[in-house]
C-alpha cells in the first residue's frame, strides 16, 4: 500500500545566483556567483546607511569628550575638525589617550557592524554565504604576505617621490606613550579596524556594486571610495593600493578571510615600524 504523497520543500530563497545560470543553494564565491539586485542593494544601502550613521555617531562622541575639557562655544567647531581630519586635528586632540581615542572611534564601528547585521539579516541567510565571512588556514599566511608586501611597496613608492605620508599615523601612534597604550592601539589599528572595515567594504560594498557593475569596475569603485573616506589626500595612493590589494583577494578567493589578514598585515606593519621608530 502506498503511503500518502509527501509535499515536496519549498526551495529556500536564493540571494545569490551563478552567473553560469546555475542555481547552487551552497555558500556563493564571489566571482563565480553574484547577488541579485535586490540584495545587492539592500548592501549598498545599508553600506551607505551606516557609514553616514558612523560618522554622526563619531561627531557626537567628539563633541561629548571635547564639551567636556573646552568652552561650549568652541566643541562643535573643534568636533568637526576632528572628524574631517581623519586622525584628528593635533591641535585639537593631542592630548587625548588611547582611552578617549577609543571612545571616539569604537561608537562608529559598532554602527557599521550593526549596518552589517542588518545586511545579512535581510538577506536570510549567515554572513557566510552572503558576505563570504569564512576563513581558511591558508588565508593568513597568503593574506599577511599580501598585506605587509602591499605596504613595502607603497613605503618604496612614497620614499622615491619623496612624500611623508606618515605623519597622519605618526600622531595617532604618539598618544600611546606607555606599553599598555601602545598595545591598547594595536588592538584597536591591528586587531578591529581590519575586521569592521572588510566586513563593509568587501563584504558590503564590493559584492553588493558588483551585481550592477560587474566584478572588476565594483573592486576598482570599492578601492577608490575606501581611499576617499579616510579623509588623507597624502595617504590616497597608498590607501587605494591597499585597496586593490584586499579586493583582488576577497574575489580571487571568494572569502573575506584573506583580505581581512591582508588589512592585518598592512596596518600592523604601518604601526610596527612607527612604534620601532618612535624616538
Amino acid at each position: 500500500m502506498l503511503g500518502a504523497p509527501c509535499e515536496q520543500a519549498a526551495p529556500l530563497p536564493i540571494a545569490f545566483r551563478a552567473v553560469d545560470g546555475r542555481d547552487d543553494d551552497a555558500t556563493p564565491v564571489v566571482g563565480r556567483t553574484t547577488p541579485d539586485r535586490p540584495v545587492a542593494r539592500s548592501f549598498l544601502v545599508h553600506a551607505l546607511a551606516g557609514w553616514v550613521l558612523a560618522q554622526l555617531a563619531g561627531t557626537v562622541a567628539v563633541g561629548v569628550l571635547l564639551a567636556a575639557a573646552t568652552p561650549t562655544g568652541t566643541a562643535v567647531g573643534a568636533a568637526v575638525a576632528a572628524v574631517l581630519d581623519g586622525a584628528g586635528d593635533p591641535d585639537v586632540v593631542a592630548g587625548l589617550t588611547v582611552a578617549t581615542f577609543a571612545l571616539l572611534v569604537l561608537p562608529g564601528w559598532v554602527v557599521q557592524l550593526g549596518s552589517v547585521a542588518s545586511a545579512t539579516w535581510a538577506a536570510g541567510r549567515p554572513p557566510g554565504a552572503v558576505l563570504g565571512l569564512r576563513i581558511r588556514p591558508v588565508d593568513i599566511p597568503v593574506g599577511l604576505a599580501a598585506g605587509v608586501g602591499a605596504q613595502v611597496l607603497v613605503g618604496v613608492v612614497y620614499r622615491v617621490v619623496d612624500v611623508d605620508a606618515g605623519a597622519p599615523a605618526s600622531r595617532l601612534l604618539a598618544k600611546a606613550d606607555t606599553p599598555l597604550a601602545a598595545l591598547g592601539m594595536a588592538a584597536l589599528l591591528v586587531g578591529v579596524a581590519p575586521f569592521v572595515e572588510e566586513l563593509v567594504y568587501r563584504g558590503l560594498l564590493q559584492r553588493g556594486l558588483a551585481a550592477f557593475l560587474g566584478a572588476p569596475v565594483a573592486l576598482l569603485a570599492t578601492a577608490v571610495l575606501f581611499a576617499l573616506v579616510h579623509f588623507q589626500p597624502v595617504q590616497f595612493a597608498g590607501l587605494l593600493v591597499a585597496g586593490l590589494v584586499f579586493g583582488v583577494l576577497a574575489e580571487w578567493s571568494g572569502r573575506l578571510g584573506p583580505a581581512i589578514a591582508a588589512h592585518v598585515g598592512f596596518n600592523a606593519t604601518t604601526v610596527g615600524w612607527l612604534l620601532l621608530t618612535a624616538p
